[in-house]
C-alpha cells in the first residue's frame, strides 16, 4: 500500500479510526474522550515538515440513527453531543503555529475542511 507509517485506535467489532502515512507519524496526546464513551472515535497526529508540523486529527462522527430528535432517539441525542463536545473543544484549545487539516467519517462518507467527499 505504500503507507508504512500508521496511528490508530479501534474497537474490534465496533469503530475504529486511522491515519496513514509514507511520512513518520507522531501520536498526539490529550484529546478527549468524546462524551466519556471511549469509543474510538477520535486520533491525531503531528507530521514533521520544513514549514512546521502538519496536525492530522481523524474523526467518526456518530451516525445518529434514523430520527432525527435527541429526545426519541438516543443515537441521534449521541451525535449532537459528539459535535457539540468536539465544537467546543476546538474552540476552547489554543491555537498552535501549524497547519492544520481535519477528515470527518460519517457512515460511509468522508470529508474533509477542503470539501472533499467519497460517497462510497
Amino acid at each position: 500500500m505504500g503507507l508504512p507509517h500508521q496511528i490508530y485506535k479501534g474497537m474490534k467489532g465496533y469503530n475504529g479510526v486511522a491515519i496513514l502515512s509514507r511520512h513518520e507519524l507522531q501520536s498526539v496526546d490529550g484529546t478527549p474522550d468524546w462524551c466519556t464513551r471511549s469509543d474510538c472515535r477520535h486520533v491525531a497526529a503531528s507530521i514533521a515538515t520544513p514549514a512546521g508540523p502538519i496536525l492530522l486529527h481523524d474523526f467518526y462522527v456518530p451516525a445518529g440513527g434514523d430520527i432525527p430528535d435527541p429526545e426519541e432517539n438516543e443515537k441521534f441525542a449521541h451525535k449532537l453531543a459528539f459535535v457539540d463536545e468536539a465544537t467546543s473543544w476546538f474552540t476552547s484549545t489554543p491555537a498552535r503555529p501549524q497547519a492544520f487539516w481535519l477528515a470527518i467519517s460519517t457512515s460511509r462518507r468522508w470529508n474533509t475542511m477542503s470539501g472533499a467527499t467519497n460517497s462510497s
